[in-house]
């Protein structure tokens, strides 16, 4: 939605950078099952899609890299799937591996 958002405001260059600020404030939010939290978990991601238009609109993003969003929208993704298949011993360790390495 926010990168549709986007393409019709004629804004395509910040797609990418508006992305990366919304998985950065929904990349906790995961759904378990097909049931009534996961409408509300739809409704809050495209209530932040609509507040993340109106800031890259306005030109504020967040400075990247940050903790594990990256400059790079696909490295960001990269990122995640790293946290999510962990390969150190403990996700905390694979964050803290993840972090250190992520440069633009």
């Amino acid at each position: 939605m926010l990168a549709a958002l986007l393409y019709l405001a004629g804004n395509e260059d910040k797609i990418e950078t508006a992305i990366n600020n919304l998985i950065s404030d929904t990349s906790g939010v995961y759904c378990d099952g097909a049931k009534g939290s996961c409408a509300l978990k739809s409704l809050s991601a495209a209530e932040l899609a609509l507040r993340y238009f109106d800031l890259i609109i306005q030109d504020l993003d967040c400075y990247l890299p940050s903790g594990f969003i990256n400059c790079s929208l696909s490295k960001t993704f990269e990122n995640l799937t790293a946290l999510s298949q962990p390969v150190e011993n403990t996700v905390n360790n694979t964050l803290f591996k993840v972090v250190e390495n992520n440069v633009c």
